[in-house]
């Protein structure tokens, strides 16, 4: 629903702008997103405002559109590469491609108490601190690594653990809010099972991350923070965006792994290795998931064939009124 506006707007201004605020809006429609992956700036191609001398686009969008600028969608800064509109085949390849606004890093850096990050400080002083977190113990946990070894490796799979609990939160959102034909039951079944494999996995990375002697990020502040993936923004979303979103989760969980596991054979820490081998086999089955049920083929022909009195009510092919297959 479109917000009321400030004051009366400029009649000549406006009907010089209809046309491409028609596009706009159907751009706009078609092309949302949540986590930024569609392009604002290629929308501010479609028009612009020639009194208006600000370069800030997100400002100049408010002042085209003459709208209540805090009941729109929060802005996102415009990603390499991207373009719109998109078709849905359009739309899925660019997920598929999208890690432009993604550096791929791991927090090696962040090792024991850092009182800047959510989560490490407490007014309760009644607790016998035996170990910092995101640190590894010093003579080991009947594991024969060596600290440096050990640590590096608890690094990366805490980061993999908080990524996890990022997706786990998100799959749960969608899970919620699946609706419609398609969504209300198949996808609300197909999320859950998402949502399932994917606790398993922050289990499974949990526990190596005790087994090497460290202690896991469990503060649901401080595993966003440290995250390589973040969560959507708040809000209701079509269901094919929330799909490219966590499909974007899955191909950049993937990457990751497949950067820790050829580290971790660098190191000869083959327990590691087998631990991710076996949870990246399961993540890029979740990812194939998603993308099929992006894919745009379909069997929904919507109601034409109830009333057009073609008869092809089991098919595209006229059928005879009494066969078995209506």
């Amino acid at each position: 629903m479109r917000a009321k506006t400030h004051h009366a707007p400029d009649q000549e201004r406006i009907e010089g702008e209809k046309s491409p605020l028609i596009r706009f809006f159907y751009i706009f429609q078609v092309n949302r997103i949540v986590s930024g992956s569609r392009v604002w700036a290629d929308f501010l191609h479609t028009f612009s405002c020639e009194a208006d001398t600000t370069t800030d686009p997100t400002f100049q969008l408010k002042e085209c559109l003459n709208v209540n600028h805090h009941m729109q969608p929060p802005m996102q800064p415009p990603m390499e590469g991207m373009m719109a509109p998109y078709p849905p085949q359009n739309m899925l390849v660019a997920t598929m491609q999208n890690l432009a606004n993604w550096h791929g890093r791991f927090n090696l850096d962040k090792t024991g108490f850092n009182p800047n990050m959510p989560g490490h400080t407490t007014a309760h002083n009644n607790m016998i601190l035996r170990q910092q977190p995101r640190t590894a113990k010093e003579i080991g946990a009947g594991i024969s690594l060596p600290y440096d070894i050990r640590l590096e490796m608890i690094l990366h799979l805490d980061d993999h653990q908080c990524a996890l609990s990022v997706a786990a939160h998100q799959y749960r959102k969608h899970h919620w809010m699946s609706e419609g034909a398609e969504g209300f039951l198949s996808i609300h079944e197909l999320l859950n099972e998402h949502i399932e494999k994917t606790n398993d996995h922050i289990d499974e990375i949990g526990e190596r991350v005790a087994r090497l002697g460290g202690v896991p990020t469990a503060h649901p502040i401080t595993q966003h923070e440290l995250s390589y993936i973040k969560h959507e923004v708040e809000g209701r979303y079509t269901l094919r965006d929330y799909l490219r979103n966590d499909l974007e989760h899955e191909l950049k969980i993937q990457q990751m792994l497949r950067k820790t596991i050829e580290r971790a054979h660098q190191l000869r820490d083959f327990g590691t290795v087998e631990v991710l081998e076996d949870i990246l086999v399961e993540r890029e089955d979740l990812g194939y998931h998603l993308y099929s049920t992006l894919e745009d083929d379909t069997l929904t022909r919507g109601m034409n064939h109830l009333y057009d009195g073609r008869a092809d009510l089991a098919g595209d092919r006229p059928m005879h009124p009494g066969s078995k297959l209506q």
